[in-house]
């Protein structure tokens, strides 16, 4: 039978942000006993894109278009990834573009001009293909500004809470997001727009960028960010951005924006917040509720999924977390496999680790502190809110 325990801690360590903590014991039901070799033939590679901002003017302004690769055993894709589009062009050229992964990501800049092409207003489709997977997003292009639908991986669009008025013109600076998280990768695209009295966009536009907390990096999701302040220049849409990265640290990001013509600023406060819990959800196998694995090829409940949620301290879910596992025992016949090594949370801020059977062997699943965990007795209820224990 397979008893499951589970114990979540939040843990950063490179790419590998947020740790999962399982301790399994294993007592299987009855069956031949069968040599363990590395089989991952049960896991599926990925690819997961999101928008930052999910809605854009079609006047050519940009969305940052991000693709994130993870292999079938969960590791960090690597290769080259395409995207292609009907409307609008890639990092200012054409419907298609591509690039090499870095840290298992890659962005695209995509923008629609109604001015050139009829087909721009409206919500469109981006896809892109990464060896056998292929995913997709849609951005909506909108008349004026007005913010639309940006699909299930819309992230609201942050307006700044102050303006520099200008001769007659106007600077202003949005988020991406209304809040980030610390420690599990998260950004957020800050955009600064240079108007004229009468709206239109003011182009080669010099502004510097700058934050009290966090740091800040061009356009690109893979960038790591290190500075604290950073010039840029508009483009012909009139609009400058960067993307603002956590530190490790929970706190408030007030990032502004300066005009060097005349000094005028802008600025817009983004919360930066602890994802607070990692929580065990449920044990399936083959979609059922299961509580007892059979052996390998024994042909009973071979695989079982065990479901994880990442939440803030508000209980509110945290969406697009890299979560690691790893299995830890003994060496030798009888470990069970882990097929899936990484995930990423989904929308819910669920994540799902997946076990194939082994032979009979008591083992424990650990997240990324280092330590196997075993079996240990349940703590008082809410005694650590990162360390939830929960027996099926």
């Amino acid at each position: 039978m397979l008893s499951i325990l589970s114990n979540s801690r939040l843990k950063a360590a490179g790419t590998v942000l947020v740790g999962a903590v399982l301790a399994v014991s294993l007592s299987m039901c009855s069956g031949d006993k069968k040599e363990n070799t590395a089989d991952t033939s049960g896991g599926i590679s990925k690819l997961n894109l999101s928008a930052s901002p999910p809605s854009v003017p079609a006047d050519g302004s940009t969305s940052d278009v991000t693709a994130l690769a993870t292999t079938a055993d969960g590791t960090i894709g690597k290769g080259e990834v395409t995207f292609q589009v009907t409307n609008g062009s890639l990092n200012g050229g054409g419907t298609q573009a591509s690039g090499t992964l870095a840290n298992g990501q890659f962005s695209v800049k995509w923008a629609c001009d109604e001015a050139k092409s009829a087909g721009c207003r409206g919500t469109q489709t981006l896809t892109a293909n990464w060896n056998d997977r292929s995913a997709q997003v849609k951005v909506t292009f909108t008349e004026g500004g007005a913010v639309g639908d940006g699909g299930a991986d819309a992230a609201p669009v942050v307006d700044a809470g102050s303006d520099g008025s200008t001769g007659g013109g106007a600077l202003t600076i949005t988020s991406s997001k209304p809040k980030m998280f610390a420690q599990v990768g998260d950004f957020a695209t800050m955009t600064a727009s240079v108007k004229l009295p009468d709206g239109g966009p003011v182009a080669n536009e010099a502004v510097t960028f700058a934050t009290d907390f966090g740091t800040l990096a061009a356009t690109s999701a893979a960038d790591a960010g290190t500075a604290g302040s950073l010039p840029a220049v508009t483009g012909s849409n009139g609009q400058a951005q960067v993307v603002l990265r956590d530190t490790g640290s929970v706190g408030t990001a007030n990032v502004s924006v300066t005009r060097t013509s005349n000094g005028a600023t802008a600025q817009v406060a983004v919360p930066i917040q602890a994802a607070q819990t990692l929580t065990y959800v449920s044990t399936k196998c083959g979609g059922i509720a299961c509580t007892i694995m059979g052996v390998k090829n024994s042909g009973f409940n071979e695989t079982a999924d065990v479901t994880f949620k990442l939440a803030d301290s508000t209980n509110a879910a945290v969406a697009n977390a890299l979560v690691s596992f790893e299995l830890v025992g003994a060496a030798g016949i009888g470990i069970p496999q882990l097929v899936t090594t990484s995930g990423v949370t989904d929308l819910q801020g669920l994540v799902v680790a997946n076990v194939k059977s082994g032979a009979a062997l008591d083992v424990g699943i650990q997240g990324n502190r280092g330590r196997a965990l075993g079996r240990r007795p349940a703590r008082r209820a809410g005694s650590d809110p990162l360390e939830q224990e929960h027996h099926v």
